[in-house]
């Protein structure tokens, strides 16, 4: 196969994208946008499924159905087959978060023994403490959270793995309500189809975070050196939307200095920038699956998304930062 990441004829400029670009903290992921591919009709799955087909059904049970209860038990089934896998325990981690009568403590004991470094773990039990009303508390995560390396939620590892999965079922049982002249992109539709479902769990995930670092809370100079630290440690994370955050708090506490705003303001304007480039020229390529086999080879490459960001741009030919005037 022709790589699509050398120039080929599929290619197009990039539209320009200032003032359509949605908010940092909104927007989670270029693909479901770009691709345009129809996702695929849910599909019973059997116990003899591949884990990773039960991942991704049982975020859709547990997203689309609104049915916890089964989401949990695909999402069980998927862990008990693949138990040294930190991201299939961290989709059950999410899952279990929102099923009645489960309790995550235990689930999140094993992530840390699975992954210690990754402040990923921590989104759970903060959540839960200012749901609870317990500032002390959150802020002790608060503090757990900052001493973490990093955040990471497996995001182009599990997007590989789910998507590749949906296709394969796709290949050899068609849905059904998709018309015989609809274009055959079965790994398209599934990549569309992973970053939606991948991307209605974490943003929800990361949001407590926000809420703990928000301009009310930084007046306090002890959460401000915390929130200082969990800027820095959001901006080593896997995903656009967690380190878009990260951005945003050391934004607001930049605030009284001027120098250091401008500094972080021009950060934020780059990563809006090559999450808008990266879009465009993605949205003008017409051979959909190819440049999804492409696109998917990438992540398997890439600790993280925005890395796939500046590798469709090099491919592209097209500049890494946006002009002074832009």
């Amino acid at each position: 196969m022709k790589n699509c990441f050398a120039r080929s004829p599929t290619h197009r400029q990039p539209e320009r994208t200032s003032g359509r670009a949605a908010l940092l903290l909104v927007v989670f992921s270029i693909v479901p946008l770009l691709l345009q591919g129809c996702a695929s009709s849910p599909k019973k799955t059997g116990p003899t499924a591949s884990t990773d087909l039960l991942l991704a059904e049982a975020l859709r049970q547990y997203i689309d159905h609104r049915d916890p209860a089964q989401g949990l038990a695909m999402a069980q089934l998927a862990v008990k087959r693949a138990p040294e896998r930190a991201d299939a325990l961290w989709i059950l981690m999410q899952i279990c978060s929102g099923a009645s009568g489960c309790q995550p403590e235990p689930l999140e004991a094993q992530f840390r023994k699975l992954d210690p470094t990754n402040g990923a773990v921590w989104l759970g039990p903060l959540n839960r403490a200012t749901q609870r009303g317990n500032v002390a508390e959150a802020d002790q995560i608060l503090e757990a959270i900052a001493r973490s390396q990093r955040i990471d939620l497996g995001w182009n590892g599990l997007i590989v793995k789910l998507s590749t999965a949906l296709a394969e079922r796709a290949r050899t049982n068609p849905p059904a309500n998709k018309p015989p002249s609809a274009p055959k992109t079965p790994l398209s539709d599934a990549l569309n189809d992973s970053v939606g479902l991948l991307s209605r769990v974490a943003l929800p995930a990361l949001q407590p975070i926000s809420e703990s670092c928000s301009s009310r809370r930084l007046v306090d100079r002890l959460v401000a050196a915390r929130c200082l630290l969990v800027g820095s440690v959001l901006q080593r994370s896997d995903t656009y939307v967690a380190e878009s955050m990260g951005l945003g708090i050391m934004q607001r506490l930049a605030a009284t200095d001027s120098v250091e705003t401008a500094k972080v303001e021009q950060r934020i304007v780059n990563a809006r920038y090559q999450h808008d480039a990266a879009g465009a020229i993605i949205t003008g390529q017409t051979e959909k699956d190819r440049f999804a086999t492409e696109l998917l080879d990438l992540m398997r490459k890439q600790r993280r998304e925005q890395d796939v960001f500046v590798a469709v741009i090099r491919w592209a030919g097209q500049p890494l930062s946006p002009a002074p005037n832009r």
